[in-house]
C-alpha cells in the first residue's frame, strides 16, 4: 500500500514538473522580404531586406529580426552588406527590444566601414552606419544610413 502511494506521488510530481516547463517551438525557416531598393545615379543600388525567426512560449513570444542593407554595383555584384539584428519579446499587449547588434561584411576592398552602432529603445532596435569607398586616399562615395527594426504588440516586424 505504501509503495503504491509513493508511486502515485512520484508520477504526480513528474507530471507537474513537466507541465510547468515552458514549451518552446522554433520556426523551421525564416521569413525574408525585400522592403526597399534605393537606386543611385551610377546604376548601383542599396537593397534592404528583413528576415525574421520566431519562438513561442506559454507566457510570451520572442522574435529575432535582421534588417540587412546590401550595396550592389551596376552589374548586381554585392560590394558590402551590413545587418542590424534585434531580438524582441511580445505578449499581444506589449513589445520590448531585448538586444540589438550590428555586423557587416566587405566584399570589395575599396570600401571601408567607418562607423557602425547599435542600440535598443522600447520596442525598437536602432543602428546607424557609414560606409566609404576609397580611390587611394580619396573618398569617392559615402553612404550613411540610420537603421531601425520595430516590433508590434502582436510580433510584426517592420
Amino acid at each position: 500500500m505504501k509503495n503504491n502511494i509513493l508511486q502515485r506521488i512520484m508520477c504526480l510530481s513528474i507530471a507537474i514538473l513537466l507541465l510547468s516547463l515552458p514549451i518552446t517551438s522554433y520556426a523551421q525557416s525564416s521569413n525574408s522580404k525585400i522592403v526597399n531598393i534605393e537606386y543611385f545615379d551610377d546604376g548601383s543600388r542599396l537593397v534592404t531586406e528583413i528576415t525574421e525567426q520566431s519562438s513561442l512560449t506559454r507566457a510570451s513570444s520572442s522574435k529575432t529580426g535582421n534588417k540587412t542593407f546590401t550595396y550592389e554595383d551596376s552589374n548586381g555584384n554585392a560590394e558590402w552588406s551590413i545587418t542590424l539584428k534585434g531580438t524582441f519579446t511580445y505578449t499581444g499587449s506589449s513589445a520590448t527590444c531585448t538586444s540589438s547588434s550590428v555586423s557587416y561584411n566587405i566584399y570589395d576592398s575599396s570600401w571601408k566601414c567607418t562607423s557602425a552602432t547599435a542600440a535598443k529603445s522600447g520596442r525598437n532596435a536602432k543602428g546607424s552606419f557609414t560606409m566609404k569607398k576609397y580611390f587611394g586616399i580619396i573618398v569617392s562615395k559615402t553612404i550613411e544610413k540610420d537603421m531601425n527594426i520595430s516590433c508590434s504588440n502582436s510580433g510584426t516586424l517592420s
